[in-house]
């Protein structure tokens, strides 16, 4: 079925319940960071989404986003260059 659930809401929820374990099993301290790699498209629309969300209940600094320059892309299986 379509749940509409957005799916860094749903990581977020799996780490924040990973996390929520850990701190009852001990480890009190316990903070499991979120790493996400966006690219020139997707990295203002990522930022806008978190913000909007409220990093979807992690805390500030627990999301780390990565912004890749752009990079050849292959376009085949012999590892040939896109150049257009």
């Amino acid at each position: 079925t379509v749940t509409e659930t957005c799916y860094l809401g749903l990581y977020c929820k799996h780490i924040l319940a990973l996390q929520a374990h850990a701190r009852k099993a001990g480890a009190t301290d316990c903070v499991l960071p979120l790493a996400i790699m966006t690219s020139g498209d997707t990295h203002a629309k990522t930022v806008a989404l978190l913000k909007k969300n409220n990093n979807f209940g992690m805390a500030e600094g627990q999301v780390v986003i990565v912004k890749q320059e752009k990079v050849p892309s292959l376009a085949n299986n012999d590892a040939a260059f896109v150049t257009q």
